[in-house]
Order: structure tokens, then C-alpha cells, then sequence
């Protein structure tokens, strides 16, 4: 008999109790300490060969996790997919009108501004590629590095054409934003009126955003990002808020997500501990410690489910199976202000010698096209759980896929997962995710109630 590839044996909340989880087959279920035991032992046999008359291999079968042949290769691999991006993401300035704390892009370091040319050169490419592929839709992003709207005239400008020129092709260019929301009423309801979805920066509480989250010339912002949201919300624009959580107010998160909850819409909230790179590097905010913020996730994520809102955090997926944490390995295609390629939202700034590896291409004035190099394009490839050292053993790897590339990268590879704090989120707040499930009756796979409750190994 053959075990399940990538059983993993995740203890419980309850007493002696523990889930036996296949991500790659889509099965939990609760189990006890022997068959738990049994497990963990048959998983250092050789080939994952097991006796089929060993003590708990009828239970094992019952719930699919063992079979008389080998289980198929059932990884994802990002390697087979070819670059044909039918997506580009934008990056329209380095400028800012604020002067957040915590920004890793160091916004207003590089003030430029991408070229009206290499911005619709980029949208015509993602297009081709999209009508190649028989696609209906096509996908625009506007992001910063800086703050988009700054370069009004500029987005404004890419995205009509966008909208012109899927049109004239007979496929539906949708337009995403992301935005700090600190801009004129008149522009946040022409934004609401003519994107398909945003993200709006929105730091919870007014007094821990107010500090964060400053203009410029040091004055308040709250006020003026819950007008655009209260704009979204008029024109029913589909919009998520990302909260980024500091030392500082990280026990107010349930606080924030309260207060968020009353005041404005917005399909959904992400909150994401703020990462020490850009102005956060140079000790201009604390980042919470991995305890603190599994406890105020927890309670804040009771908040928003009791409001009817989903709070999430993006290295704990549960559901998703992917070898990939995003698109940075060889499959994404953004544009710097200065009309490099970068495979990361994270990597604008080809000056860091630590983001070079995400670089990967330029926009050639001379022949008008973007030189892609390839060669480097394959090693970003490697950037998936296939090659992270200390992930072959986790339960989180099909769904956290090793973590943020960029963050690798700022912490300096390798990066030992058990001693990594965002590695002790992902884990604690992934097996919150599996057992609430279970707890709630929904398996990952159809079994009853009674089956998954508890499997006993005698």
C-alpha cells in the first residue's frame, strides 16, 4: 500500500487529538494519537510504502490517504507555463503626496514618471497576448512605487486607451487600483466610476493611520482616504482595504477592524504586519512580534466575521494549491516609472542590489518593444516551494508556497522557516483555517460529519 504524497499530521485544540491534512488530495480529517503516531512513522518508511495489514492502514484507506498504487504527481509547478502574460501592472510614478512611515519603495526617492508610449507599448502587449488566447477580458493594473493618482493626467490617459483599445478587439479590459485614497472628491468618484476594483490603504484606527500615515508636509489623512471610500461605496465599486499593522497599535487591530466595519464598505480587509524593508528598515516603525499578532488577528477575525466581513492575511490560504506565493516566478509582467520589467509589486527600484533578481527586461525607445532577457526569467522560476529549504516538511507549503519572494530576498536566503516570524504566522494562522473548517463541517472533500469528527487508530 502506498501513502497519500504530503500527509502531514497537524495537532489539534483538542485534547489528544490531531488532523491528518493532504492538501494535494483536498482531505482533513480529525484523528487520534495512535493513528496520528502511525502516520508520522509509515511517512519515514522508504517510497512511503506501507504494510497493508499495519495497525491503522483501513482507517487510512477509508479516508483516501493510502491506495494499492502510487498516488499521482499531483504538484503544481510553474515552470510548465509559458510567459504570455494577458495582465500588466503599471507603475505610473515614484512620487507621492504622503509620507508613510513604513514605505519599503522609499516613495519620492525616484519622482519619475512612466512614459505615456511604454504604457500603452506594455497594455498592447498583454492585449496581443490576451486575444491570442482567445481571452475575453485583459487585465490593467495601476500600483506604485509611488502613488498612482499623483500622475493623474497619466492614469487617466491609460486607462481610456485601455478601454479603447480591448474594444476595438472585441475583449473587456478590467482596471484595477491601488491607491492611498488621499486625492480631491472629484477624482475618487471619477476613479469609482471607471476601474472595476481598487485597494485602498486604510490603517484602521484614525490615530495609529493619522501617524503612519502622514502627507507630505506632516498633516492627517484619515479624513480624507474615508471620503474616497465612502465614494467607492456610492458608485458600488468592488474594493478591498489592506491595513498595514505596526508595533505600535498591533492590539488595536480587532479595534481597527470594528471601526472599519462601521464606517465603511469594501468587500473585504487584509491586515499584514508592516516588513522591515524601505523607510520600516531604518527603524521608523516597529514591526509585532509573531505572538502578538496571531492573538490580535484571531480576535480581529471574530470581529469581522461577527459583522459579516472576511479579514485575511496573505501567506494563510487554506483552499489554494499553488507551488507559487505570487507571480514573481516567471509568469508576471510590470513596468517601473522608469520602463524596466519587474516580476514583484515589491521591486521598483532597480538601484537596490537586493531587488536586481526581479529585474528582468526594459522598454527599448529604438525599436519600440520591451527587451526580455529570458535567462533571467528562468531563474525567477526558482522561486517557488520546489527550492525553499525547510518547506519540504510544512503543512502550509501548497498553500503558502514558501512566502513572499521579496521578503526572501530582504531577509537574505535561505531563510530557516522555523525560526522565521512570518514563517510562525503563516503556520499558526493556515491551521486556525483547517480546523475552523473542520469544526464548522466543512471538509475539504465530501465526508460526512461523522467521518471527519474522528478517525481512531486501535
Amino acid at each position: 500500500m502506498h501513502l497519500a504524497r504530503d500527509l502531514f499530521v497537524v495537532p489539534d485544540d483538542l485534547p489528544d487529538r490531531y488532523v491528518l491534512y493532504a492538501p494535494l488530495l483536498g482531505i482533513a480529517a480529525r484523528v487520534n494519537r495512535p493513528l496520528a503516531d502511525r502516520v508520522a512513522a509509515f511517512r519515514e518508511l522508504p517510497a512511503g510504502e506501507v504494510p497493508a495489514d499495519a495497525p491503522g492502514v483501513s482507517e487510512l484507506a477509508r479516508l483516501g490517504l493510502v491506495a494499492e498504487r502510487p498516488f499521482p504527481r499531483l504538484e503544481p509547478d510553474s515552470r510548465r507555463r509559458p510567459f504570455a502574460p494577458t495582465s500588466v501592472t503599471l507603475f505610473l510614478t515614484g512620487a507621492c503626496n504622503l509620507a508613510c512611515r513604513y514605505c519599503h519603495a522609499d516613495s519620492n526617492a525616484r519622482p519619475a514618471q512612466l512614459d505615456g508610449v511604454i504604457a500603452r507599448a506594455a497594455f498592447d502587449l498583454v492585449l496581443a497576448h490576451a486575444t491570442e488566447r482567445g481571452r475575453t477580458t485583459v487585465g490593467l493594473c495601476l500600483h506604485g512605487g509611488g502613488e498612482p493618482t499623483v500622475a493623474w493626467e497619466s492614469l487617466q490617459g491609460i486607462v481610456e486607451y485601455a478601454r479603447r483599445a480591448a474594444a476595438a478587439r472585441g475583449v473587456r479590459a478590467r482596471i484595477s487600483v491601488g491607491t492611498n485614497g488621499v486625492l480631491p472628491e472629484a477624482r475618487a468618484r471619477w476613479l469609482a466610476g471607471h476601474a472595476d476594483s481598487a485597494t485602498l490603504s486604510l490603517d484602521g484606527c484614525r490615530e495609529a493611520h493619522d501617524a503612519a500615515r502622514p502627507t507630505v508636509a506632516g498633516g492627517p489623512t484619515y479624513d480624507d482616504v474615508l471620503r474616497t471610500a465612502r465614494c467607492f461605496d456610492d458608485a458600488g465599486l468592488d474594493y478591498g482595504i489592506r491595513m498595514t499593522v505596526t508595533a505600535s497599535w498591533v492590539d488595536r487591530l480587532p479595534e481597527a477592524v470594528g471601526e472599519l466595519c462601521g464606517r465603511v464598505g469594501g468587500r473585504s480587509l487584509k491586515a499584514e504586519p508592516v516588513f522591515p524593508a524601505g523607510r520600516a528598515e531604518r527603524g521608523a516603525v516597529g514591526t509585532p512580534t509573531a505572538e502578538a499578532f496571531i492573538a490580535a488577528f484571531r480576535e480581529a477575525r471574530a470581529v469581522a466575521v461577527e459583522r459579516g466581513r472576511r479579514l485575511s492575511y496573505s501567506g494563510a490560504r487554506l483552499g489554494l494549491t499553488t507551488d507559487r506565493f505570487c507571480h514573481a516566478p516567471g509568469t508576471s509582467f510590470a513596468v517601473t516609472p522608469e520602463g524596466r520589467v519587474t516580476s514583484c509589486y515589491e521591486a521598483t527600484d532597480p538601484g537596490d542590489p537586493r531587488l536586481d533578481p526581479f529585474f528582468w527586461g526594459r522598454y527599448e525607445s529604438a525599436s519600440g518593444r520591451f527587451v526580455l532577457d529570458e535567462a533571467r526569467r528562468a531563474e525567477q522560476t526558482r522561486w517557488t516551494v520546489h527550492h525553499q529549504p525547510g518547506c519540504a516538511d510544512c503543512f502550509c507549503k501548497w498553500t503558502c508556497a514558501g512566502d513572499c519572494p521579496a521578503k526572501r530576498v530582504h531577509s537574505g536566503e535561505p531563510r530557516d522557516p522555523a525560526r522565521s516570524a512570518r514563517c510562525a504566522v503563516n503556520r499558526a494562522l493556515t491551521r486556525d483555517q483547517l480546523l475552523r473548517a473542520l469544526q464548522q463541517g466543512r471538509t475539504l472533500r465530501p465526508l460526512t460529519a461523522a467521518e471527519s469528527e474522528e478517525i481512531a487508530c486501535t
